[in-house]
């Protein structure tokens, strides 16, 4: 892995790669984003859970992805299971700024931090 001062330019790119897909993938009226990522399994088959929500908007929240989120989120798993760890999961919360840009934090689940965010996911996840 290629790292400059804190930041690995690989996990840079996966998560602008997730960050655009998520944007391209919620409905328009969503200013804010929170995206809940948990690994988990279906009949022993790794399968990765979601959790799409806007703070304003609690009821529409949906857990369908796409493809290309599919993609970027296999290419993450691919680079922790690559160093030797097991995918912690991820909240990732995007707010849309004046003029249309987007501000994004990017959390760990298996920090104390990431501890207190309460993955909102509701399946039984096999680990």
């Amino acid at each position: 892995m290629r790292k400059t001062g804190l930041m690995d330019r690989e996990l840079f790119r996966i998560f602008q790669e997730l960050v655009d897909a998520l944007i391209e993938h919620v409905p328009a009226d969503f200013d804010k984003i929170n995206c809940f990522m948990e690994l988990g399994s279906i009949k022993g088959e790794p399968n990765m859970f979601y959790h799409f929500s806007c703070p304003e908007l609690p009821d529409r929240s949906f857990s369908n992805s796409t493809e290309r989120i599919n993609r970027a989120a296999t290419h993450l798993v691919d680079y922790f299971q690559k160093g030797d760890s097991a995918f912690p999961g991820f909240r990732i919360y995007l707010e849309r700024q004046a003029g249309g840009n987007w501000k994004n934090d990017i959390q760990r689940l298996d920090t104390q931090l990431g501890a207190q965010l309460h993955s909102p996911i509701s399946r039984p996840l096999e680990r």
